[in-house]
């Protein structure tokens, strides 16, 4: 009986280990993501285009022109509004692009 308590404590530690290091290799992965997500959306050529972080090319040029935002809204754009992640960089676009 004592040498089944101690198998089924070393498979209890075991199990835990392993858990949390699915747990933090996830995370990590996670974060990982999260940062080479990040964008900024601004002007290229007069228009509302998306920029990788770090770069001075867009990653894509959109329809919209510049011109036809109310000003403020151009204003934010000019100076780029960064977006963390693809979702946020989606809900911006449909919010200047539509």
């Amino acid at each position: 009986m004592k040498h089944l308590t101690k198998e089924l404590r070393r498979w209890f530690l075991f199990l835990c280990i392993l858990l949390l290091c699915i747990f933090f290799v996830g995370a990590h992965a996670q974060k990982q993501t999260q940062k080479s997500a990040a964008f900024t959306l601004s002007v290229y050529a007069g228009r509302v285009a998306v920029f990788a972080e770090g770069s001075d090319e867009p990653v894509t040029v959109l329809e919209t022109r510049i011109a036809s935002l109310p000003e403020t809204e151009a204003e934010r754009l000019i100076n780029g509004i960064a977006a963390g992640n693809a979702e946020a960089l989606q809900r911006l676009i449909e919010d200047y692009c539509s």
